[in-house]
């Protein structure tokens, strides 16, 4: 209810999408160390999904623990079920982008959970090839996403003096894009 109420009511993003029910639904399950959690598509309505996270943020299994970091994990995953209201995912073309905005709100809704730092050089998680701040000559598009929320920070912070909006107008003017694709492309 937190993450969505940042997110839609005070950032004006749009809702979700909902699913038969009207609930977005969230499942609490037993994942392995350092996983997370996920959005997953609903399979009966284009656009829905629900989240699942782990069911257990302890010590030494992830990057930081407890309290914040279900927390972060819950906005993070509940952003991307606001992303597809914009536009869907296309799996391996552009989640760079979907999870450097994912990891971006997570520090706009959990200021002190500071998760998303520990992604921006960590070449424990991810490879070396794959983070912006160990290549920075690599595009930004080849990155994992994690490891450039610091630019959506910049854009937010320094580009657009704190105006929080302008990650939202990024997502209104990439529906329009996918309006005008579906009506001409």
């Amino acid at each position: 209810d937190n993450a969505k109420e940042i997110i839609v009511t005070q950032l004006g993003f749009l809702e979700e999408i909902k699913d038969a029910d009207q609930i977005y639904d969230i499942y609490i399950k037993n994942y392995s160390a350092g996983v997370y959690g996920y959005n997953i598509p609903d399979d009966n309505i284009s656009g829905a999904s629900y989240i699942e996270i782990d069911n257990a943020y302890e010590e030494n299994m992830y990057l930081t623990s407890g309290l914040n970091t279900m927390r972060l994990t819950v906005a993070h995953e509940f952003f991307h079920a606001v992303q597809a209201a914009y536009r869907v995912k296309n799996a391996g073309v552009d989640e760079y982008f979907y999870e450097m905005m994912g990891t971006w709100i997570e520090d706009i809704i959990v200021p002190d959970g500071n998760d998303y730092i520990y992604w921006v050089d960590n070449d424990d998680k991810f490879p070396a090839e794959e983070l912006f701040f160990i290549n920075p000559e690599m595009s930004m598009t080849s990155s994992n996403g994690y490891s450039i929320a610091l630019f959506a920070h910049y854009l937010n912070n320094v580009y657009s003096n704190g105006d929080n909006s302008i990650i939202r107008q990024i997502w209104e003017e990439l529906n329009l894009i996918e309006d005008v694709c579906d009506l001409t492309c």
